[in-house]
């Protein structure tokens, strides 16, 4: 995200109505708002959001004073190249980062924080802070604040503010910033890019994990939250569509009856380890699916971050529907926006495609009927925060 993105979604958060921009490079025609709002200085206000243009630190610590006589009680500044990350940044007068910093060591009635994207992109709003603890001539040299950056400027990632944007909202990030445009496959934007070169994943390779375990902690919430519909509904008979290893499977499932459906060499360590249990072979990984008449007209079908494995998700889709349950929930990971092209490809490898969750709304819409659709971002889980589920029936 680039500063003129933060600016924004502040917009969309707080619906604010009116913006100026002090001094810097003119950025107006990337803001939401549509207004003559470049100046030279900081005029009377009040004013909803107000960027600082300016990147040296004494004229701009004036600015800031000003810019905070002329803000609404809800409003907020913005300021860039906050975070110099070494000390050739700060040539040229560019050392915005001092002003930040005497502000956050005597300013105790507003709060400061910067977001580390784009050079360190600070917000500033009314309210109370407690300031920084170790205030001094020292503060201001560049290898203390390389020492102290985190505390010192306040400093939060880019994933924790977009939470903290999009807590409780209705939009999505990735739509605000990249609007979706009708036309690309399986309710994609047009435009998205996919993997083509994707390898079977399979379950038991550890090495596959990307950092995230297999096994009990890998979508564990989203098996609770199936287990909670499955006891909400009194649905008794389960089915597993690409169920790994099964550990979540056998452990949230208990006392009803399950049936799993995976693929070799998967299948046949579950009939070894879980002999008791019912499984079913699929088809070839990543591509088809067999059809299994004892699994047909089950109560709940479920299928864990499957689809985003699957080369053509709409032979997924079909597999789903022969089945003929009476609900079905699907998971996949909700597409980020900071750690890889928000249009694609995906980092993982293992992964065709990844849906945002407008993206899998309207495409599941166009199959089924939605009943409830859940974006998992704000759960304090590492492993499941980027998680999205849908539960859904058969278009009636």
């Amino acid at each position: 995200m680039q500063i003129h993105d933060i600016i924004n979604t502040l917009i969309k958060k707080f619906k604010y109505t009116n913006y100026i921009q002090v001094k810097g490079e003119n950025i107006s025609d990337q803001i939401l708002l549509d207004m003559n709002c470049y100046k030279t200085s900081v005029p009377e206000g009040p004013f909803d959001l107000i960027y600082l243009g300016l990147t040296e630190s004494a004229e701009l610590y004036e600015d800031i004073k000003k810019a905070l006589d002329a803000l609404t009680d809800t409003g907020a500044i913005v300021i860039g190249n906050l975070n110099p990350r070494d000390s050739s940044d700060q040539l040229d007068k560019k050392d915005s980062w001092r002003a930040w910093v005497t502000k956050r060591q005597y300013d105790f009635e507003i709060t400061q924080t910067v977001i580390d994207t784009d050079g360190g992109v600070g917000v500033i709003q009314k309210g109370q802070q407690v300031p920084w603890e170790k205030p001094g001539a020292s503060c201001y040299n560049y290898y203390y604040l390389n020492f102290y950056r985190k505390g010192l400027l306040n400093l939060i990632s880019l994933d924790d503010f977009i939470n903290w944007a999009y807590a409780n909202a209705n939009s999505d990030p990735i739509e605000d910033l990249y609007p979706y445009v009708p036309g690309g496959l399986y309710g994609m934007t047009e435009g998205y890019t996919p993997n083509l070169n994707v390898g079977h994943y399979d379950a038991e390779d550890k090495s596959n994990d990307f950092g995230h375990p297999t096994g009990e902690f890998a979508q564990y919430e989203a098996y609770i939250f199936a287990r909670s519909i499955a006891d909400k509904y009194e649905l008794k008979t389960i089915v597993d569509v690409g169920c790994g290893m099964a550990e979540n499977l056998v452990k949230y499932f208990k006392g009803l009856d399950t049936t799993g459906v995976e693929v070799e060499p998967c299948y046949s360590k579950l009939v070894s380890n879980f002999p008791d249990n019912k499984w079913v072979l699929s088809g070839k990984p990543n591509d088809t699916f067999e059809h299994h008449e004892n699994i047909v007209g089950s109560d709940l079908v479920i299928s864990m971050d499957v689809i985003e494995h699957v080369k053509d998700p709409d032979k997924f889709i079909d597999y789903l529907i022969s089945l003929d349950a009476s609900y079905y929930i699907v998971s996949t990971p909700c597409r980020n926006w900071d750690d890889y092209s928000p249009l694609g490809p995906p980092s993982n490898s293992c992964h065709f495609r990844e849906w945002s969750y407008q993206e899998l709304h309207r495409y599941i819409e166009s199959h089924f009927d939605i009943i409830e659709h859940i974006n998992n971002r704000d759960v304090d889980n590492f492993y499941q925060g980027n998680l999205q589920y849908c539960l859904f029936q058969k278009k009636r």
